[in-house]
């Protein structure tokens, strides 16, 4: 039986090339990306796939993905590559508060 899984902040799918090609164990069969360049281009490489562009804090996109996963049974594998720049010194967060205060760095928090 091959597992189904889920994958959120996906980009261009990176993840699921280790996934998919080296363990040949499953299939990402719904996929979420905030930017729609990216998630063109995710659905373009892997067309199998269903991708909900739009951020997970959006009530309508959060409510798409819910039901995309009882739909396709997902009980398997989540993949996430949740986005790094809220935390990273090289950005606009200079400091400890522009870090906690970066809506990014919250993301794991159900509102």
């Amino acid at each position: 039986m091959k597992l189904k899984g889920l994958s959120l902040f996906s980009s261009a799918g990176i993840a699921e090339t280790y996934y998919k090609v080296l363990l040949r164990i499953g299939n990402i069969v719904v996929a979420n990306e905030l930017i729609k360049r990216r998630a063109n281009l995710y659905q373009n490489l892997y067309p199998s796939s269903q991708m909900i562009c739009g951020s997970i804090l959006d009530k309508e996109v959060n409510l798409k993905i819910q039901s995309a996963i009882k739909e396709q049974n997902i009980d398997d594998i989540i993949i996430a590559t949740p986005p790094c720049q809220g935390v990273s010194l090289a950005g606009k967060n200079k400091s400890q508060q522009a870090m906690a205060d970066d809506e990014r760095n919250h993301l794991i928090f159900e509102k």
